[in-house]
């Protein structure tokens, strides 16, 4: 047992003395060619080395920089400034081997060239191009590993990372900071642990979708057969932002084509948590639970040919709210059907939305949505994509009752059915503002820009509380009760696109109006005050309310305005107007016409003027933004025309006296 143990120890001192003295026996240098030679076999690319210096068992290595020989303006792919190779004396003396690896801040760099090609993708040589020969007696084809690795333990770690992201075409750049990467125990036919993380923050100017700690982590074992060819890999992982978590547990079964039967799941994660991880919801009130549950089966590399199940289930509990989103999915990712429910008692956005929802989604989706014109037109990419293409189904809406801005909205209801990018709607209904709306039509996005024709019908909908919804300064501007029917149709999805190109004909009616400081009878008789022609009318001893009993026209939308080419307006007592013009997208009117008053109520030298109804028209112009406006009505003209009439009408009636003699009409 003594020899036994003198000899270990001899052994021991032995190793001690070659590690010590490997740095001075060794120039580590003299291999930085074939290093660079070998790897360069196999990418296209390049791969630059400082200097190479052994380490007692390990190596330390300096300045690597790899880039890519593709087209990529920003050629590089890593840089480096240390590496350390570190291996276990305990793991050779027990057979075991162990090495670690140890990146100390690398930089990253994920490129997107023109032509939409990323640098780690392109980086790889490809089949047919130059590779190392395989070895004799092995097919070229075949992934077989060597017998040490099989039993060698690697661990790498990749410390306070940066990987910055490029896409060359438009020009975005994002970077995410302390990025760190642990691979621990990198063996084959054993687990490996490993855990990724990252914290994703806000850049200035922009607004993040993501914020906080980012990480995926758990457990994967590559698996050999007995000939020590590469089978399959199991996966256990999760994958967590903030307080939302998503497992995933599987196994890839073809590395070539990523052949994959995978478990997806969450569980029952608090909304209330999970929205402080997504910066456009941080300020919106609302907790519930969320939950997913699936599984994906088929090629990773031709995903439409996946086969999907999946359920997702969101409820909303806060205040008054009581809200319920469920849906499914199943079939090929080629052909996908699916089924939603939305459903809710009540529905508060009151308490849910934060004071300026705008500055929290709003703007985020602006951006988002700026950023992806900016990759090229975003509805052609979906109209190619042959998951969306092929995606199928149907869905219900019912909602007992919504509080937006203090009104009460109830019984929305409707059903929908998506089939190859049409989106059509029908039963749409709601009842809001002492009224109804209705609606049924399609949604097309299978065109260069998404279409769609609605028919919309609104019944006895009360316009004040609705305008007021729409912005508190419209409060009290027009009150009336609405009715209408429009056939619509458009393209685009923006505010400049409904402006350019929606258009539609209807018919509105608005019954028992009243516009906010505006009493045509009333300024109109103020003008009349002001001229003697006018004087002893009717009219100026009367009481003109401003209430208006209805006004009906046709109804064009056309190039953002809201046109009535033949509005009719009754009013009390005994007055109308006709008018035409428009109020615009952006709150602009601008109508003009004639108030009718009748002849009996007005002097009896203006009865010269009347129509062959009896009625004298007064010209009006009513112009301005809302809600402020202008309205003015132009007596003097009608006065001047009195005048006339009246003049020639005393002329001829003085030459007949003497002479007899009707007179023709006079120039003037």
């Amino acid at each position: 047992m003594k020899k036994v143990l003198i000899g270990i120890s001899a052994i021991l001192i032995l190793l001690v003395l070659v590690v010590v003295s490997l740095p001075f026996l060794i120039d580590a240098n003299k291999y930085k060619g074939i290093i660079k030679q070998e790897v360069e076999k196999r990418i296209q690319g390049t791969l630059d080395v400082g200097s190479l210096a052994i380490k007692g068992l390990g190596v330390e290595i300096k300045n690597i920089v790899v880039q890519s020989a593709g087209d990529f303006k920003n050629k590089k792919v890593l840089n480096v400034g240390e590496v350390k190779v570190k291996v276990s004396l305990f793991s050779l003396l027990t057979a075991n081997p162990k090495a670690t690896i140890i990146l100390k801040n690398p930089q990253i760099y994920l490129v997107k060239n023109e032509a939409g090609e990323l640098n780690v993708t392109s980086l790889p040589k490809k089949e047919g191009q130059e590779a190392p020969p395989p070895e004799k007696g092995k097919k070229s084809g075949a992934m077989i590993l060597p017998g040490l690795l099989l039993g060698t333990k690697l661990s790498f770690l990749a410390q306070n990372a940066v990987l910055q992201y490029l896409d060359e075409k438009s020009g975005a750049k994002t970077e995410v900071q302390d990025l760190n990467i642990s691979l621990k125990n990198i063996s084959f036919n054993h687990p490996i642990d490993f855990n990724v993380s990252a914290l994703l923050t806000s850049q200035e100017g922009k607004t993040s979708f993501f914020e906080g700690r980012m990480s995926v982590s758990g457990k994967a074992k590559i698996v050999t057969d007995s000939f020590r060819k590469l089978k399959a890999i199991d996966l256990d992982t999760q994958v967590s932002i903030g307080d939302f978590a998503l497992t995933a547990k599987g196994k890839i079964l073809d590395l070539n084509t990523l052949q994959t039967d995978f478990a997806i799941s969450t569980p029952s994660l608090s909304v209330g948590k999970i929205k402080n991880s997504f910066a456009p919801f941080k300020n919106y009130n609302v907790d519930g639970t969320f939950s997913i549950h699936g599984d994906i089966k088929g090629p990773l590399k031709n995903l439409e040919q996946c086969l999907v199940n999946a359920k997702v289930n969101l409820k909303l509990n806060s205040g008054q709210t009581d809200f319920e989103f469920k849906a499914s999915l199943s079939e090929a990712l080629s052909h996908l059907k699916g089924s939603f429910l939305v459903e809710a008692s009540t529905l508060n956005l009151d308490e849910i939305l934060p004071a300026k929802p705008k500055a929290a989604f709003f703007e985020f989706l602006s951006s988002a949505y700026a950023e992806v014109q900016a990759q090229g037109n975003p509805f052609e990419n979906l109209r190619n994509n042959p998951i969306l293409k092929g995606l199928s189904g149907s869905g219900k809406l019912d909602i007992k009752k919504i509080i937006f801005r203090k009104a009460e909205l109830t019984n929305l209801a409707g059903d929908f059915d998506l089939n190859n990018l049409q989106f059509s709607i029908s039963k749409l209904g709601i009842k809001a503002f002492k009224g109804e709306f209705a609606a049924k039509g399609n949604f097309r996005m299978d065109t260069a820009k998404p279409q769609y024709g609605l028919t919309t019908v609104i019944q006895n909908v009360q316009t004040n509380p609705m305008l007021t919804m729409g912005s508190p300064l419209l409060k009290d501007v027009f009150i009336g009760t609405l009715n209408a029917n429009m056939e619509l149709q458009g393209e685009g999805v923006t505010g400049e696109d409904a402006k350019k190109y929606l258009a539609g004909n209807g018919k509105v009616e608005i019954k028992d109006a009243q516009l906010k400081g505006l009493n045509m009878g009333e300024a109109l008789k103020q003008k009349l005050q002001v001229l003697s022609i006018f004087a002893g009318s009717d009219i100026l001893n009367e009481n003109l309310e401003s209430k208006i009993n209805f006004i009906r026209s046709s109804l064009v939308i056309k190039n953002g305005k809201l046109t009535t080419p033949d509005a009719i307006l009754d009013a009390m007592p005994g007055y109308s107007a006709k008018m035409k013009g428009y109020a615009s997208f952006d709150k602009e009117i601008n109508y003009e016409g004639n108030i009718l008053l009748p002849a009996k109520k007005l002097s009896r030298s203006l009865a010269s003027v009347a129509d062959d109804k009896g009625m004298v028209a007064f010209p009006f112009t009513l112009t301005g933004v809302l809600p402020k406006y202008s309205f003015n009505v132009d007596v003097d003209k009608v006065a001047a025309l009195a005048v006339k009439a009246t003049f020639k009408s005393k002329i001829g009636d003085k030459i007949k006296e003497k002479t007899g003699l009707d007179l023709p009409d006079l120039p003037f």
